[in-house]
């Protein structure tokens, strides 16, 4: 009786309608690294779990490391110890025969699988699953932030440097015409879902990440190097002391985890419980979502009273720079465009020296444009016209007059340095100093109290006292 049920049962799944196979076959184990047609390879953490589910196979929570070279990259089956986790490790096939990689079905042309993008998709990106944005300029023109202009930054990262090493940018999606939303009214785009484009931590504000940067300098930084050996350590060191002590970042690759769990136990603790931090392997995209939902929220707050928004353990941040950020290395060729977020070309990039020449978004934009096309001839330009997203391909703006004060911030944001010196200029801890006193701090006072009684190279004495406190501009 109950064998004749069984089979029934059997004969009517197998006749069922092809309506339900996609779901019967949703994730399958296939051989290491192989084409499967019609199937993908699983592109994520989150969905390595989703696929130990459906499969029925146990999801490896704690491996003896996430980042293994014998194994192939992405989501794996390991055979002998039956269970599943997902590899960050570029990986190997060393291990073939003892391994499966674990596809998904497409459930649809293009769903939820990176396909190579150009300037060209910017306006569909932009409005379906969002880009990153970099800007130009910020807090240019001054005698000792002077002007570099994108043609200059944009050759360094294509022939001076493994193009963008730990730069600076803001998720965006959708309407983003927010006066606080983005750092400059020009910059460039990445698609955060183009595997070339490393997410090391990303947070729901201004993260004020130079001071890590200057804490853990890395001599000649390589994208081949990040996450592993003594580059991939202080990396970590930079991604734990920018969290912990600036409390704004939501996630950090999880590569990261183990150097940062053998620095402090106790400040991981700390960031997880206190403020939320969160480690991720895989694709960003879903965490890069919730962060900007969260920056949603401090964009409505924008008139509550800056004090309201501090967060730092520390005694500085920029409480007023409510863009959201994180932390990206890229190849060049990973840029897909420019954009000026403004049809107003006199709108100035940075907030001091306002009325000087140089300082109008609409030059801006045309040097970035011209200059990017020369690198990358499949680059887009974009420019916001009456609220509406428009390709210009000549890179001469459209100007539509005054469109009022453009928003600054009054604090002083922290951003990483476009150009980074070979040679770091910091000196090694204990060194250089007078009774405990670093000498580079004692020369930086001078040089701020300097400034605050000449009001030389700035806009107003208030900057120079935002200057002294925040040690923004502590250059040899």
């Amino acid at each position: 009786m109950f064998i004749s049920i069984a089979l029934i049962l059997a004969v009517v799944q197998c006749a069922s309608s092809s309506q339900d196979q996609p779901e019967r076959n949703l994730f399958i184990l296939g051989p290491v690294n192989a084409t499967i047609p019609g199937y993908r390879p699983v592109s994520n953490q989150m969905e390595t779990k989703e696929a130990a589910r459906y499969l029925r196979i146990q999801y490896w929570k704690k491996p003896p490391s996430n980042y293994n070279d014998d194994d192939p990259h992405g989501a794996v089956f390991r055979v002998p110890e039956d269970r599943i986790y997902f590899n960050i490790s570029p990986g190997s096939h060393k291990n073939a025969e003892r391994r499966r990689s674990i596809f998904r079905m497409i459930e649809a042309p293009g769903s939820n699988h990176w396909r190579p993008s150009t300037g060209a998709d910017i306006p569909y990106l932009m409005r379906e699953t969002g880009l990153l944005f970099h800007g130009f300029g910020l807090q240019q023109g001054q005698r000792r932030h002077p002007w570099v202009f994108p043609d200059i930054v944009l050759d360094h990262w294509a022939n001076k440097s493994d193009g963008l090493y730990q730069q600076s940018v803001s998720y965006i999606k959708g309407n983003t015409r927010g006066k606080s939303m983005v750092a400059t009214p020009v910059g460039i785009l990445l698609d955060p879902q183009n595997p070339e484009v490393f997410t090391h931590l990303m947070g729901t504000k201004e993260l004020y990440y130079l001071e890590a940067v200057r804490k853990f300098p890395i001599e000649s930084p390589r994208r081949d190097q990040i996450c592993a050996g003594r580059q991939g350590l202080l990396e970590a060191s930079r991604a734990q002391y920018n969290a912990y002590n600036w409390r704004y970042v939501s996630y950090i690759n999880g590569c990261y985890l183990g150097s940062i769990t053998s620095n402090s136990r106790d400040e991981v603790d700390t960031m997880k419980k206190e403020d939320g931090v969160k480690f991720f392997l895989g694709s960003p995209l879903d965490h890069y979502k919730h962060a900007f939902t969260i920056n949603q929220i401090f964009q409505r707050l924008s008139e509550v009273p800056a004090n309201l928004f501090k967060r730092s353990r520390k005694n500085f941040e920029c409480q007023d720079c409510l863009w959201n950020e994180a932390i990206i290395s890229a190849p060049v060729d990973a840029i897909l465009g420019v954009i000026l977020w403004t049809d107003d070309v006199d709108t100035p990039v940075s907030r001091f020296a306002r009325e000087h020449p140089r300082n109008k978004a609409g030059l801006w934009f045309t040097n970035a444009c011209r200059a990017l096309k020369r690198i990358n001839p499949t680059a887009g330009c974009y420019q916001a016209i009456n609220g509406y997203v428009r390709e210009v391909p000549d890179g001469i703006p459209v100007n539509n007059g005054h469109q009022g004060e453009p928003y600054f911030p009054k604090g002083i944001a922290g951003q990483a340095p476009e150009i980074i010196d070979t040679v770091s200029h910091i000196s090694v801890s204990g060194l250089n100093t007078i009774s405990g006193f670093d000498l580079s701090t004692l020369s930086f006072i001078l040089f701020a109290i300097f400034v605050l009684f000449l009001n030389y190279g700035y806009e107003d004495a208030e900057s120079a006292e935002m200057l002294l406190k925040h040690r923004e501009f502590n250059e040899p």
